[in-house]
């Protein structure tokens, strides 16, 4: 079964609605009943070299099928999605600033499961494990792990898209702390006839997890962001 995977790596270019227009067959992140996923940790020396406790932090970005990640340092959530994102979604470029989680290589033939060889790769520079991350096995999803500079605003999104249902959670947005080591994912929440999601930031200390309250990228009706520090939740959609 062959896929182009280069649709997929272009996803991480932005926001959810670039998602939704894409219009992409993605497959639900979620483990088949009985199956395992077995991924293998690979370093990142690269990344590994920019870490400096004193000046830099490190975030784990989780991801995988039908979720994709990304992240931009020093911008408020008014500066970049009200400027830097606009002027890049007018040009059809890739916004400054924007790195996304992984950039998957074109290529590759996916698997009886839909998951291509990359899908089983974690890109690791030391952090310690989450409860998450370390059952990462049981699921469809993967990590990376970055380093990011201390004291500066940093906005992280997640999105879910598959062709059955999406959830386009709002940014969140914080000041990553020198030496500390963060994760963000979508959580979801089932609830009476729909699923809602959000995505959710935790400090990572001595193999425990400290949730944290961010501020979000909220939009109003008039298609602005402004930075709120409200918990919002997404519904997912068909």
């Amino acid at each position: 079964m062959k896929q182009d995977a280069s649709k997929r790596s272009s996803i991480h270019t932005g926001l959810g609605i670039v998602i939704a227009r894409l219009g992409l067959l993605l497959i639900v992140p979620l483990a088949i009943g009985g199956c395992t996923f077995k991924k293998t940790d690979v370093q990142n020396p690269a990344e590994m070299a920019k870490y400096d406790p004193a000046s830099t932090a490190r975030i784990r970005l989780i991801s995988g099928q039908g979720a994709y990640a990304g992240f931009v340092s020093g911008q408020s959530c008014e500066q970049y999605f009200n400027d830097t994102y606009r002027k890049a979604l007018a040009a059809r470029e890739r916004p400054q600033g924007w790195n996304p989680s992984r950039i998957v290589p074109s290529g590759q033939s996916a698997d009886i499961f839909g998951m291509w060889p990359s899908d089983y790769q974690n890109n690791v520079i030391g952090m310690p494990a989450s409860p998450v991350s370390a059952k990462i096995d049981e699921t469809r999803r993967y990590f990376d792990e970055r380093v990011v500079p201390a004291g500066q605003p940093l906005i992280v999104f997640v999105a879910f898209v598959t062709s059955g249902s999406s959830c386009s959670s709002a940014p969140v947005s914080f000041v990553p702390r020198a030496g500390a080591d963060y994760e963000v994912r979508q959580a979801f929440q089932s609830q009476t006839l729909q699923t809602t999601c959000r995505n959710e930031v935790v400090e990572l200390k001595a193999g425990e997890e400290k949730p944290m309250s961010p501020n979000y990228c909220i939009q109003d009706s008039s298609g602005d962001y402004y930075t709120r520090s409200v918990t919002p939740v997404s519904q997912a959609g068909q």
